[in-house]
């Protein structure tokens, strides 16, 4: 009981009120400009919405997972957790855009890369955090995550394969990728299911 008042706590955290409104808004927007004049049409919105969300949960989840080096592990749990509840919430726009879309890909593929990737990229931003505290390039946080974003998104490029990115596998269902990035998330996510008896490292 106690961790989750602890997660509601979380939620209730100003960083997180903003990520979910502007995630929202965001989405909002992209149907708002991608849906044709006649709302009955069939349209390709939901692969540019998809596109659109799964992106950014990735992005911020790298991003938190990166900051984390002086968080205990307690409150890394709470803040993956934190972006999986985003993940979940945003499902009912991925599903309304999908709706209309009828791609040709299950209804369930952008709900579980979603949850995948974002759990597989956080656990990057765990190693990211290891590299930036050892180089002593911290301060370089935010450029080191949309480096590391792009260098996945160019591997698959140069791969021709739906491998790291999750830009790549939205459109194209990929079991390879979601192996890969669940047995990421496995190992990243499993270093954080342990008593947490320390304190978090100071600087």
């Amino acid at each position: 009981m106690k961790f989750f008042s602890d997660f509601t706590l979380r939620l209730k955290r100003l960083d997180i009120l903003q990520l979910a409104i502007a995630i929202f808004g965001l989405l909002i927007i992209s149907i708002v400009f991608t849906w044709p004049a006649d709302f009955y049409q069939v349209n390709n919105s939901f692969f540019i919405v998809s596109l659109i969300r799964v992106s950014l949960l990735c992005l911020i989840a790298l991003y938190y997972g990166s900051s984390s080096k002086f968080k205990s592990q307690k409150e890394k749990r709470l803040d993956i957790m934190a972006i999986i509840f985003l993940a979940i919430v945003t499902i009912p726009i991925d599903i309304a855009s999908y709706s209309l879309s009828i791609p040709d890909i299950p209804v369930y593929w952008s709900p579980i890369l979603a949850i995948v990737d974002s759990l597989a990229y956080f656990s990057l931003g765990l190693v990211l955090a290891q590299i930036l505290y050892f180089l002593h390039l911290r301060f370089l946080t935010a450029f080191a995550v949309f480096g590391l974003a792009s260098a996945l998104f160019m591997l698959d490029i140069n791969l021709g394969l739906a491998l790291s990115s999750p830009a790549h596998a939205i459109s194209k269902p990929s079991l390879i990728h979601l192996l890969v990035m669940l047995a990421i998330a496995i190992i990243g996510i499993g270093s954080l299911i342990k008593n947490d008896s320390s304190q978090p490292e100071s600087s």
